[in-house]
């Protein structure tokens, strides 16, 4: 006797069921985001709250260090799933000429991106830390920093930062 087809279709769809929770459970904190402008990004802490994501950037000048940076900033986008130079690195590069220019969201958006395409490395997350720290979000900040020594746990700066900030913000 031939056995009935009936259990493939039964298969299937639970294979489906399987994969669309677990993509729906990746990607939810992404999507959801953490009371950022836009709803999305790295995970803020519940305590913490920032107000503004702006800043007068260091390179915020009207003049030419301006216009570099904004140059650099379009350089880099363009080359964005080109090869070459890996997204993550971009998108930390996008965050540090963003820093610069005192675009506080824009950062958090680049290095929530590098953070969600490599988890194992540790450079978003220190930046992210020092970005959190600078904006007063010392929980999310804690959080970062730790996540980068985790990443990273034989990268000396990235133990350095951390040990850095926790003399500067206990607990």
């Amino acid at each position: 006797m031939k056995p009935s087809g009936g259990k493939k279709p039964f298969l299937i769809a639970a294979l489906v069921v399987v994969l669309v929770g677990g993509a729906i459970f990746l990607l939810l904190p992404i999507l959801v985001g953490s009371g950022v402008p836009g709803g999305t990004g790295y995970a803020l802490a519940k305590e913490d709250h920032i107000s503004s994501w702006d800043w007068k950037g260091v390179y915020q000048d009207g003049a030419d260090k301006q216009k570099s940076v904004t140059a650099e900033i379009g350089r880099l986008k363009d080359l964005i799933s080109k090869g070459g130079i890996s997204d993550y690195d971009l998108y930390v590069g996008l965050a540090s000429q963003y820093e610069l220019l005192g675009d506080g969201k824009s950062a958090y958006q680049y290095l929530s991106k590098a953070i969600a395409l490599d988890k194992k490395r540790g450079l978003a997350y220190m930046n992210m830390g020092h970005l959190m720290e600078e904006m007063g979000a010392f929980a999310t900040a804690r959080v970062a920093y730790d996540a980068a020594v985790a990443a990273e746990p034989n990268n000396q700066v990235y133990a350095s930062a951390r040990q850095n900030f926790l003399v500067h913000h206990p607990k």
